[in-house]
């Protein structure tokens, strides 16, 4: 795992941001609280293309499962 990290460019910390996303959103409905809002603020406030490009992964992945129609705004939000 430390290769493919390294390899990737990807610190941990970024991983770990990823993680965090991503057991928040499946283990609870924070899509809008201001929890989940301030991590997802956090995240794009950080410019690093990798991190933001993995989130926009689960994003769509995560709104090709799910009904609610807000993550789109989300995912738009991002990628700019």
């Amino acid at each position: 795992l430390k290769d493919k990290i390294q390899k990737s460019e990807l610190s941990y910390s970024d991983l770990m941001s990823l993680q965090l996303y991503d057991a928040m959103n499946q283990s609870t409905f924070l899509t809008d609280s201001e929890l989940f809002e301030d991590i997802l603020k956090k995240i794009e406030d950080s410019h690093n293309t990798l991190l933001c490009t993995g989130l926009v992964e689960l994003l769509l992945y995560e709104m090709s499962i799910s009904n609610n129609n807000n993550w789109s705004n989300k995912v738009d939000k991002i990628r700019i």
